[in-house]
């Protein structure tokens, strides 16, 4: 459900056509998609890397809120839900956290191809 929206609602209300032309594609086949654990740990090298400032469109849709900051979601690995804490940290709780829950916020991710 979260992959489809990023990749149809989300894509087209954020992006303009040449915009939306400029994001590669993935394996998956996905243009927009979450952070797995080991991207989360290369790309925000530290907890306060990682920490995320909610923004007003996620508390309006739902996202908690904690010193300015909110959890975000991870991809799933082996069937398990995974986020970012509000601190930064990477929790993996597996069945413990809903993952129908709109309390974390999403962050999301792409491959854009530069043009010189």
């Amino acid at each position: 459900m979260l992959r489809e929206w990023l990749n149809d609602d989300f894509l087209v209300s954020a992006f303009n056509q040449a915009e939306s032309a400029l994001i590669s594609i993935t394996e998956a086949p996905d243009k927009v998609f979450l952070l797995n654990i080991d991207m989360a740990k290369q790309y925000f090298s530290s907890d306060s890397d990682r920490q995320c400032q909610v923004t007003t469109y996620a508390k309006e849709n739902g996202a908690s809120e904690i010193d300015d900051n909110c959890w975000w979601w991870l991809q799933s690995t082996e069937g398990k839900a995974t986020v970012v804490g509000y601190k930064g940290d990477i929790c993996d709780y597996g069945n413990y956290i809903h993952i129908d829950s709109d309390e974390y916020a999403v962050r999301p991710a792409m491959w854009i191809e530069i043009i010189n």
